[in-house]
């Protein structure tokens, strides 16, 4: 009778084993979307015409973030020095750098709005409802009109 526990007790084991290793691609922390397929997924809504595409120099110049830092990223940016527009989203190397990256973030919010104080309301309003999240190894930063449009296409993406 003893063994006959046993051995069910260990046929349960196995099967939650098997049960953890199967959901654990879900709810693991980390997204398994890569750069590509997110820009991919974004940039339909983004306007040529008002919006510039960046490279590593783009992401160095306004956010002083180098791109061997991260593991891939997205950054468009106003043509017009007038406009604030800006979308950002960085595939981070590692948890830890989501800290990092949000205060190189913050720091272009504030100069951002340094720029536009006194005489730019509507600028100024745009960067006060600025988004910015940090979920499942991505940084995602957007002010726009459509700021809330990208978080929804951002996370329906992860």
């Amino acid at each position: 009778m003893n063994q006959e526990i046993m051995r069910r007790i260990r046929q349960v084991l196995l099967v939650l084993l098997i049960l953890g290793l199967l959901y654990y691609p879900f709810y693991s922390g980390d997204s398994r979307t890569d750069c590509k397929t997110m820009e991919a997924a974004i940039t339909k809504l983004i306007k040529s015409e008002t919006m510039n595409k960046q490279d590593a120099n783009g992401l160095k110049r306004y956010y002083d973030i180098s791109v061997k830092d991260t593991e891939g990223f997205i950054l468009y940016t106003p043509k017009s020095m007038m406009d604030v527009d800006e979308l950002l989203i960085i595939k981070l190397k590692t948890g830890d750098d989501g800290a990092v990256f949000r205060k190189a973030v913050e720091a272009r919010l504030a100069t951002q709005l340094k720029n536009f104080n006194g005489y730019g309301t509507n600028q100024t309003e745009l960067l006060n409802k600025h988004k910015l999240v940090i979920k499942k190894g991505y940084l995602f930063y957007a002010v726009s009109k459509q700021a809330d449009t990208w978080k929804q296409i951002f996370q329906d993406a992860l």
